[in-house]
C-alpha cells in the first residue's frame, strides 16, 4: 500500500479536466484508489494496464504532492518524446494552479519551464526527460542528457534550400535517411555545447555537431565496398569513414504536363494544329509528356531562359555558336524567332517565343528568373528520362569548358549557379540518375575589381577523374571519394562520401530537433545526422539500469505501460511475476474498470484491434499486441491450458520471444 496521505491530498487540492475537457475535481476512480490504498507496493510498481485507466494522472498527482511537501524531492517524468513529456509536466502545473488557488498563496516556483520545476521553498524539482536518453542517471542527480547540433548547421529541405537549424521551425519538411519527405515534429534550444566541424569530400561545406551527435557512417570493407552503415559519434570520426548521403527516388507517377489556353491570348490558339489528346489524357490545351525533350526545354529555361514581366514571351540567351534549342525546337506549334545581338555584354544568341501560354506554364512550373527553382515532385514524382533531359540541358548551358566541337568527351565539367535550390536539387538528380554524387562547392564574399559580387554554387561533373589517387602509384590504389555497400543500390537511395575532417571549435549555441520518419535521421550539407534525442529507439534494459540508480533507497519508481508485443518489457514482467524482481507487478482487466455496454461498444469499433486495447489478462495483453508469427487465439488457448504458464511462456518447448 502506498503510504498515507496522497488520496486526501490529491481529492482536497487538485483539479483535472475531464474527457469533455471541463475542468473538475479530482476525485479518484474505482481503479485509481484500489491501486493506491491496497495493491500498490511503497517503492517499486509496474503496471501493466488497458487505455485509459489513469494511472498516469494519479502518479502524476502523487509526485506532485511530494514536490510541494517534501524538502529536496526531485521527480522526474520519462516519456517516449519530449512532446509527451512537457504534456505530462502541463498537467502537474495544472494541479500545482489549483493547489494555490484553494490555499489561496503562490508557491515560490524559482524555475518554471518545459522542462523542470523548481519549488523554491522545498527546494524540490520536478523534470522531464525521455525514454531515448538511457543513460540519464549515471550522474549523482538524476538529470536530462542532449545530444545537440550546432546552430549554423544547415539542413537540407526537401525543395533544395537549406536553412541553419537556429531557423527550422515545426512542420519544415526535410530529407530522411532513405531519402524521402519527413516532417520537423519538435524543436529546442539545448544550451551552448563543445563542437566538432565536419567536412566531407566532394564539398567545402561543413556541418558543426556536438562531440557525441551521431553520424550515420559506413567503413571500407572488402573489395573496397562498404560495411553495413552504423551510427558513431562524431568524437570517433577518423578520415577513412564515409559518411550517408540520401537522396529520393522517382516514382514516375506524372506521365503528361498541360500547357492549358490562356484568355484573350492567341499566341498559340491560331497556329498549327498542335495534340490535344495523348494516351489516356485529353485537354483544350497543347498536352506534352513528361518526357526527355520536355525535361530539355526546362532544363535549359532553368540555365538561360528568361520569362517578360507581363508574361508574353519566354526567351533564351546564350553563346552565338550555341545551337541546343534545335534539340526541343519542335516540341511546341510555334516556331522561335533566333537574334543575333551585340552590346556591352558581348554578342549573343537570344531565342524567342512570343507565346503567353508558354510564359504561365514555364513560371508556374519553375518560376521566373528572380525565383527560379526546382520543385521537389520533379523528383519524387517525375520520370527518370525528364530528369535526365533536365539535367542535359543545364549542364549545356551553363556548363563551363565545353569544346563545342566534341561535346561530351571533357573529362570535367564545371557548372556555375546563383540558385541555391537548382544546384542542390540538381545534385540529388544526378545521384537518382546515375548512383554518384556530384562534387558541389559554395563560394560566398566573392569580389571582382573591387566589387561584391552574388555567392555562387559551383557543381563538378568529374567523369573519371571521380577517381583520386591519393598518391597512389597505380591504377589500383586509386579509390573513390564516395563508395556503395553491398546493400544499397539506386533503388534505395543512398551512397556515402568520404570524411576530409574533423576538426575542433569553439563552443556554439545549439539545437535539436525531432522529425516524424522512423530512421529518427534528416539530411545536412555533410550528409545523415541522427536526430539524437530519438535515433536509437528507447533501450528498456540500460533504461531502467541506468535510472534506478538515481532513485534513492526510499523513493518510488512506477512503470505504467500498455503491451507492445513480445520484448524486453515482457520478459521484465515475467521477471516480476516470478519474484525476480523487487517490482511489484499490478495489472487490471478492461471489465474491472469499464462497463459492459462501453466494452461491447468498443468491440464492434475495433474488431481485431479490441483485444490489444482492451485486454482481460496479462496474457491477452501481450497476445494481443505487437507483431507475431502465430495465431493469437491458439497462443493464448496454448497457455492459458500450460502447466506452468509462466514458465513455458519464457522457456517452454517453443520460443515466442
Amino acid at each position: 500500500m502506498i503510504k498515507p496521505g496522497y488520496k486526501k491530498f490529491i481529492e482536497d487540492y487538485f483539479d483535472i479536466t475531464n474527457k469533455k475537457n471541463e475542468l473538475v475535481p479530482f476525485k479518484l476512480n474505482d481503479i485509481q484508489d484500489r491501486f493506491i490504498t491496497h495493491d500498490a507496493d511503497d517503492h517499486r510498481n509496474v503496471i501493466l494496464k488497458a487505455r485509459q485507466q489513469g494511472f498516469s494522472s494519479l502518479i502524476l498527482a502523487m509526485f506532485t504532492v511530494d514536490f510541494l511537501l517534501k524538502d529536496f524531492s526531485h521527480s522526474v517524468i520519462v516519456a517516449d518524446t519530449r512532446e509527451n513529456a512537457e504534456g505530462l509536466l502541463e498537467r502537474v502545473k495544472l494541479y500545482i494552479e489549483s493547489y494555490e488557488a484553494k490555499k489561496k498563496f503562490k508557491i515560490n516556483l524559482k524555475y518554471n519551464t518545459r522542462n523542470e520545476l523548481y519549488n523554491g521553498d522545498t527546494r524540490s524539482k520536478y523534470t522531464v526527460g525521455t525514454a531515448q536518453n538511457v543513460q540519464f542517471g549515471r550522474s549523482k542527480t538524476i538529470t536530462n542528457l542532449h545530444f545537440c547540433v550546432g546552430e549554423n548547421t544547415k539542413i537540407i529541405s526537401t525543395n533544395g534550400i537549406t536553412r541553419k537549424i537556429k531557423d527550422i521551425n515545426i512542420g519544415d519538411e526535410v530529407i530522411s535517411e532513405s531519402g524521402k519527405k519527413t516532417i520537423v515534429t519538435n524543436k529546442w534550444d539545448t544550451g551552448k555545447k563543445q563542437i566538432k566541424r565536419i567536412r566531407l569530400w566532394l564539398s567545402n561545406e561543413t556541418i558543426d555537431v556536438s562531440p557525441d551527435h551521431k553520424i550515420r557512417v559506413a567503413s571500407v570493407g572488402y573489395n573496397n565496398k562498404l560495411s553495413d552503415p552504423i551510427w558513431k559519434r562524431a568524437k570517433d570520426l577518423t578520415a577513412n569513414d564515409f559518411v550517408m548521403w540520401a537522396y529520393p527516388k522517382t516514382g514516375a507517377y506524372v506521365k503528361h504536363l498541360v500547357v492549358k489556353n490562356q484568355f484573350s491570348a492567341v499566341h498559340l490558339a491560331n497556329k498549327k494544329e498542335y495534340k490535344k489528346k495523348i494516351d489516356n489524357l485529353s485537354s483544350s490545351g497543347l498536352v506534352l509528356k513528361t518526357d526527355y525533350k520536355l525535361g530539355y526545354f526546362i532544363g535549359y529555361y532553368l540555365a538561360e531562359g528568361n520569362i517578360t514581366k507581363n508574361l508574353n514571351r519566354v526567351s533564351f540567351a546564350c553563346h552565338k555558336d550555341e545551337i541546343f534549342y534545335k534539340i526541343f525546337d519542335d516540341l511546341f506549334p510555334i516556331s522561335p524567332t533566333v537574334e543575333i545581338r551585340s552590346g556591352k555584354s558581348g554578342t549573343r544568341k537570344v531565342i524567342t517565343y512570343n507565346s503567353r501560354e508558354m510564359a504561365v506554364f514555364v513560371d508556374q512550373l519553375v518560376g521566373r528568373v528572380e525565383n527560379k527553382h526546382i520543385p521537389d515532385k520533379f523528383l519524387y514524382e517525375y520520370p527518370k528520362e525528364f530528369l535526365q533531359g533536365m539535367y542535359d540541358a543545364w549542364k549545356d548551358g551553363d556548363g563551363s569548358k565545353f569544346d563545342y566541337k566534341s561535346i561530351g568527351k571533357q573529362k570535367l565539367i564545371s557548372i556555375t549557379t546563383v540558385k541555391e535550390s537548382i544546384a542542390r536539387q540538381m545534385r540529388q538528380v544526378y545521384c537518382l540518375l546515375n548512383h554518384k554524387v556530384l562534387a558541389l562547392d559554395f563560394k560566398e564574399n566573392r569580389s571582382r575589381y573591387g566589387k561584391k559580387t552574388q555567392d555562387v554554387f559551383i557543381l563538378r561533373e568529374h567523369g573519371s577523374s571521380e577517381k583520386k589517387k591519393n598518391g597512389a602509384k597505380s591504377y589500383s590504389g586509386m579509390k573513390y571519394r564516395y563508395l556503395t555497400t553491398r546493400k544499397m543500390t539506386p533503388k534505395n537511395g543512398c551512397l556515402f562520401v568520404q570524411v576530409k575532417s574533423i576538426d575542433d571549435v569553439k563552443k556554439q549555441q545549439t539545437y535539436e530537433i525531432e522529425v516524424a520518419d522512423k530512421s529518427h535521421a534528416f539530411l545536412t550539407v555533410c550528409g545523415v545526422v541522427s536526430n539524437s534525442e530519438a535515433a536509437f529507439f528507447p533501450d528498456m534494459s540500460k533504461l531502467l539500469s541506468s535510472a534506478l540508480q538515481a532513485v534513492t533507497e526510499d523513493g518510488m519508481a512506477i512503470i505504467e505501460t500498455t503491451a507492445n508485443g513480445y520484448n524486453f518489457f515482457r520478459d521484465f514482467w515475467i521477471d516480476c511475476k516470478e519474484g525476480k524482481s523487487n517490482f511489484k507487478p499490478v495489472f487490471y482487466g478492461a471489465s474491472q474498470f469499464y462497463s459492459e455496454d462501453f466494452l461491447a461498444a468498443k468491440k464492434m469499433e475495433l474488431k481485431r484491434e479490441y483485444q490489444q486495447e482492451y485486454p482481460e489478462n496479462w496474457m491477452e495483453a501481450f497476445l494481443a499486441s505487437g507483431d507475431t508469427y502465430f495465431k493469437k487465439e491458439a497462443l493464448e488457448v496454448y497457455l492459458t491450458n500450460a502447466i506452468d504458464p509462466i514458465k513455458t511462456f519464457k522457456y517452454g518447448q517453443y520460443n515466442f520471444a
